[in-house]
């Protein structure tokens, strides 16, 4: 992602070029592999790991969901069925797993103004040292 135009000699379809996928207007970025968008026409995309795109449709999920998620010690429950296999013993269990959405950061640590999750700075090692 840029927040400035590209030189069209890097984007295309040629070996070695960047592809245009979205030309984007707003984004909320909650978590690594957590966002969600619109785009210039008014399209919205809302990608969250671990979630299919069928279970974010049926939880109605789209971008004012995740930005509301951006107040500090805000949350949202919601499930999905998942298939576990057991090769060697020949079964499939299928189970409902509980996904809890949220701004997080495990590698870096989060900064709120107002009670707005704004953006984020690394530990230092001794903030690590005595997280443990």
């Amino acid at each position: 992602m840029t927040d400035a135009p590209l030189p069209e000699f890097v984007v295309g379809t040629e070996l070695g070029q960047f592809k245009l996928e979205y030309v984007i207007k707003k984004a909320v970025f909650l978590a690594p592999k957590v966002y969600a968008f619109i785009t210039e026409d008014g399209q919205e995309v809302v990608k969250i790991k671990g979630i299919t795109q069928t279970a974010i449709k049926e939880h109605n999920i789209g971008f004012n969901d995740l930005a509301l998620l951006l107040q500090q010690d805000s949350t949202r429950e919601l499930t999905q069925q998942k298939w576990f296999k057991k090769v060697l013993e020949g079964s499939i269990t299928v189970s409902d797993v509980a996904y809890t959405l949220k701004a997080t950061s495990n590698k870096r640590q989060p900064i709120y103004v107002d009670g707005i999750f704004t953006d984020t700075a690394p530990y230092l090692y001794d903030e690590i040292n005595e997280k443990k």
